[in-house]
């Protein structure tokens, strides 16, 4: 809830930190001879929320208001499966919430600033050029990929930071679908087109070198392994139901079938493109996501450094010949840390509250916005779909309180919706069971809901006005 404790809402911040770094190590040496092993997970909050006089210190000092996770950092010798060094220490620090639910870093209080993302999914949406379209495949899990057409009516993929444009015929054969099958969802046009550009064994090693950012082995089969990094990806199954019309989880050859029908019929006029702008296809991030999502992205880099430093001579040695003090090399005093503070650097998602009153500081607070990492990271991506008003914000966003300058991509959460796992929730009364009962967006957006002026309320029931309630 917006107005929660500071205190209950840091409590699920360390929940969630504690299991995103013990689900980040073990890490192992790239020969496999080391793993770096992480235990007894805690975090030290001596701090209260009310403790005026540590924040005012932090602030007049330039120092940040946080409680240090600690824990006992070990390096095995996985051959022996011997513990190398073994030490208790300091993994980082995580900012406290403070009774105006801001955060003091460097000695300045600031706000983490709610944000809107899409949840992941495929969508079929413009794109920034007047009257094209594309399939986009926004995975929780699996580098994301748009499908698209091109002048020719051909319809080709790219993978997330690649320029490759990659014949879809190629991919679509390889997860199982027939000439018989594309002719009746593309068209025989679309189909000879597609075709015509597809060299299928080249198409598939780029696309896994795009997607894997690496060479597949020369004596891989290409089919199987695209088949495999599909096999690998993760959506949300409502999201799949409501714009594809199958749930499920992962992309295969089914799902992009019906994706790339849904394209085509689409870019002809056929049908309308997904309304992405609606709630019903949005995830709420808070500042406990914001901070777990960052970190959840730097395994990689964390992997990468441990793995670099243990490829060093000198550091080997060290770890057998029993030297503790080579833990700070081999892990960093800024390897968690970093990537937790750089929430505090984000474009969008950070300001520097005003205070000037407690109204505004609960203002800020239950401020939303589209923009930032994750969302929209270009003020020319902005259009006016995503500026106007949504029967989905019923409930959920102040239609008024938003800027002039900004209308629409910094808004207003109302007072007393909850956040539960990246959903907003609104207390609605179900005429049905006769209760108050917790609605998220998406089953808000699918249901009939009145305003309180459009019913009276007789012997505890609503009656809509001029008929019966059902």
């Amino acid at each position: 809830m917006l107005t929660s404790d500071p205190q209950e809402q840091f409590e699920e911040l360390k929940t969630q930190l504690l299991d995103q770094i013990s689900s980040t190590f073990p890490i192992r040496s790239r020969k496999g001879n080391y793993e770096v092993r992480v235990r007894d997970l805690s975090v030290e909050d001596q701090l209260g929320v009310d403790d005026i006089k540590s924040q005012a210190k932090a602030r007049m000092e330039g120092k940040t208001w946080a409680a240090p996770i600690t824990g006992v950092v070990e390096v095995v010798d996985t051959k022996t499966d011997k513990v190398l060094v073994s030490k208790k220490r300091q993994i980082a620090k995580v900012p406290k919430l403070t009774r105006h639910y801001s955060y003091i870093v460097g000695g300045q209080e600031k706000f983490v600033v709610n944000q809107w993302r899409l949840r992941p999914g495929v969508y079929v949406r413009a794109t920034q050029k007047p009257g094209e379209h594309k399939a986009q495949f926004q995975l929780a899990k699996g580098r994301p990929f748009n499908v698209q057409q091109d002048p020719n009516g051909g319809l080709f993929m790219s993978v997330s930071g690649s320029s490759r444009k990659i014949p879809a015929y190629s991919v679509m054969r390889a997860l199982g679908m027939s000439d018989e099958k594309l002719k009746a969802a593309w068209g025989e046009e679309t189909l000879a087109a597609s075709k015509a550009k597809a060299k299928p064994e080249k198409d598939l090693r780029s696309f896994y070198r795009a997607w894997a950012k690496n060479e597949m082995p020369k004596e891989e089969d290409p089919e199987a392994a695209v088949r495999g990094l599909m096999s690998e990806t993760k959506m949300d199954p409502v999201v799949a139901e409501a714009n594809l019309g199958v749930r499920k989880e992962k992309v295969d050859g089914d799902v992009l079938l019906r994706a790339t029908r849904k394209l085509v019929d689409v870019s002809a006029g056929r049908k309308d493109p997904d309304p992405i702008d609606s709630l019903r296809y949005k995830e709420l991030w808070t500042a406990t996501d914001h901070f777990a999502g960052r970190l959840q992205m730097a395994g990689p880099e964390i992997e990468r450094r441990i793995q670099s430093t243990l490829g060093k001579k000198s550091v080997r040695d060290a770890l057998h010949a029993g030297n503790a003090n080579v833990l700070r090399d081999v892990f960093a005093p800024d390897l968690v840390q970093r990537p937790l503070f750089h929430v505090f650097t984000s474009p969008g998602l950070v300001s520097n509250g005003k205070q000037t009153n407690p109204l505004a500081m609960l203002s800020d607070r239950s401020l939303v916005t589209i923009k930032g990492p994750g969302g929209v990271t270009n003020a020319h991506q902005i259009k006016k779909p995503n500026q106007v008003l949504d029967p989905s914000h019923l409930g959920f966003l102040d239609p008024v309180f938003t800027p002039e300058s900004d209308p629409g991509v910094n808004t207003h959460l109302t007072f007393g919706l909850k956040i539960k796992d990246r959903k907003p929730y609104i207390r609605l009364y179900n005429t049905k069971t006769k209760k108050l009962e917790d609605v998220d967006a998406a089953e808000a957006a699918s249901s009939s809901v009145v305003l309180p002026d459009q019913v009276t309320w007789k012997g505890g029931k609503p009656t809509p006005v001029g008929r019966p309630c059902a």
